[in-house]
């Protein structure tokens, strides 16, 4: 009896000291939310690391933002509801930033299927689901989406998907352990345009396909890969030509790899043999299917290029001794024959520049800063961008520049994220396109895309200030070749752009043809920064002057008939937040500048 009962007060003890245990984690489960509103409120009350859960669809508006640095992970809720966890319906800005997100079946957990949003994916991870990213547009404004520094690991069916009108770039990310049956890879994409620099794909397994996946029937996709690392990629199929890495049917592919191993090469297989691939490839509108393997001596070294020629010829017949670009750049177009490279540019003081291959003259560390100018002349206004008789009327008042145009703030608190108007316009219809994009002997091909280059430490710097020697890099890289040879002319040119420098050839052609000017004493100052105003001047050279009445936009300065011009052509929205005088930054630039040529495509 005694023994029964030590035996029972021994369980109720152990009993008495495991119920605080029980009660600590009732108090400790997970926080469930069903609305934005909530979700926020709970990210404000989390500790770091703590699960949130959401139980149903949150639709989000412009501005609803999920930003965080509390590690905190955003997680399905287990009981069923069929919609996405996060939907995206309106045009906007939308940042997702410092979140772990876990679906807990097969839903989508982010989806934005609309026109003109602008998307920021950063610091996140995203694990199982299917296609927890899914951003499609079949409207006619585009839809951005940058992802940076992000992971996408144990996912099916796919990680990101992309299709219609859409521009998406992802930067220095991961893509790792993604499964699926079908043949398509961590990444899918039946239409738009994709820019993947510095990205890594580990260990992805597809019936084919297994990493990146582009195939748009309709044939005017654009697929650029930069310095990307293939690994272990696996495919199910029997096939022998299946792809393992990359399938590229219905776009313009540009594929580039400064780190390629030099006991692996690129293959196509699309033949059922194994061609070896040369880099930089350029422009190429083959179907390939692409897979990344140890060096194969019996392999056909056939050496797929790209379209134009055997050689990276730049632009105006110049072959690899051009003293103007490096030929290998970080947006993977080797400085070819298409013109649709990005800057290589130095910014005033930047980090270091991409390193020009040998023999290069040019040294893209040399900055030309405002040493060149004349003593004195720093700070007093300088004549801005105007337009040239020749092309346009000359404004009303005298081209002035803004008194605190050297001084304004600037900094946008994410990249691709216009405060002054740029964004796409909200109406559902353009105006019909002129025939062409042209100033004098100057003429834009709007089939191509502005890019950056970053300055060769993997970032684009997005919201640093445009130069006006970047402006001239960029467009210049938009010209149509047949209009090159006409413009690039042997120029006395500008005090402050020596023949050696990276920007030279760009900037005297522009000049040649009355884009650009200079701002007085023979100078251009290419390290001087942008205005809204002087890139819109710029650019309105391209088109007939437009007029309209502008309601909101407060300005009356020297560039009023380029702004109005822009209003009407809908490059920019009338609102009163546009501000002419602020100065552009790269990522904006770049915004807007795609945004004016996808309303000139056919």
């Amino acid at each position: 009896m005694k023994k029964a009962l030590s035996t029972l007060l021994a369980v109720c003890l152990l009993i008495s000291m495991v119920t605080p245990t029980y009660a600590t984690e009732a108090i400790t489960q997970n926080v469930v939310v069903s609305s934005y509103e909530e979700l926020i409120t709970a990210i404000d009350a989390a500790q770091d690391g703590d699960t949130i859960e959401v139980d149903s669809e949150i639709r989000l508006n412009n501005g609803d933002n999920i930003i965080t640095d509390k590690g905190i992970t955003i997680k399905r809720a287990r009981r069923n509801y069929s919609a996405n966890v996060f939907s995206i319906m309106y045009s906007g800005e939308y940042v997702f930033e410092g979140v772990t997100f876990v679906s807990t079946d097969s839903r989508r957990m982010l989806t934005a299927w609309t026109s003109g949003v602008n998307l920021i994916i950063k610091d996140c991870r995203f694990t199982s689901g299917s296609y927890p990213v899914y951003f499609n547009n079949y409207q006619e404004d585009v839809s951005l989406m940058v992802i940076q520094d992000s992971i996408f690991s144990n996912t099916k069916e796919g990680a990101v998907y992309g299709a219609g009108n859409i521009d998406v770039t992802i930067i220095n990310s991961t893509f790792s352990e993604n499964v699926s049956t079908a043949d398509q890879g961590a990444i899918r994409f039946d239409s738009g345009s994709l820019h993947l620099y510095n990205c890594s794909f580990v260990n992805n397994t597809s019936l084919e396909n297994a990493a990146v996946f582009y195939c748009n029937p309709s044939e005017n996709g654009v697929l650029d890969i930069t310095n990307c690392q293939f690994t272990n990629s696996q495919v199910n199929s029997a096939d022998y030509s299946a792809a393992r890495d990359i399938y590229a049917y219905g776009c313009t592919l540009s594929l580039t790899d400064e780190n390629i191993d030099e006991a692996m090469c690129y293959y196509n297989t699309a033949s059922g043999e194994k061609t070896k691939i040369q880099l930089p490839l350029v422009d190429c509108t083959d179907i390939l299917k692409i897979s990344y393997l140890p060096y194969d001596p019996t392999a056909d070294n056939g050496d797929i290029e790209d379209n134009d020629s055997n050689q990276d010829i730049e632009p105006g017949g110049k072959t690899d001794n051009n003293e103007d670009e490096p030929k290998q750049d970080a947006d993977g177009d080797g400085g070819s024959g298409n013109p649709d490279n990005g800057d290589t540019e130095p910014q005033p003081d930047p980090p270091v520049e991409e390193t020009p291959p040998s023999g290069e003259k040019d040294s893209p560390e040399e900055k030309y800063p405002s040493e060149n100018t004349p003593s004195g002349e720093e700070d007093q206004p300088k004549e801005p961008e105007q337009p040239s008789d020749s092309d346009k009327p000359t404004p009303s008042q005298p081209p002035q520049e803004s008194d605190n145009s050297n001084d304004y703030d600037n900094t946008p608190s994410k990249p691709y994220n216009p405060s002054h108007g740029a964004s796409a316009p909200s109406t559902s219809t353009n105006p019909a396109p002129v025939p062409k994009l042209q100033c004098g002997e100057a003429v834009i091909d709007s089939t191509r895309s502005a890019k950056l280059a970053g300055y060769g430490d993997g970032l684009l710097h997005l919201e640093d200030s445009l130069t006006r020697a970047q402006m001239a890099k960029i467009i210049y890289g938009l010209l149509d070749e047949n209009c090159i040879e006409k413009i690039v002319k042997s120029n006395d040119g500008f005090n402050d752009v020596p023949a050696e420098a990276w920007f030279y050839t760009a900037v005297s052609a522009l000049h040649n043809a009355g884009v650009v000017n200079g701002v007085g004493g023979g100078n251009y100052n290419p390290n001087d920064t942008v205005t809204w105003a002087q890139i819109i001047a710029v650019l309105s050279r391209f088109v007939t002057e437009e007029d309209c009445t502008l309601q909101n936009i407060s300005y009356n300065g020297w560039a009023y008939n380029a702004i109005k011009t822009a209003v009407s052509l809908k490059w920019i929205e009338d609102q009163s937040s546009f501000d002419a005088n602020a100065v552009i930054s790269r990522g904006e630039f770049v915004e807007l500048a795609n945004h004016v040529l996808s309303l000139y495509r056919v």
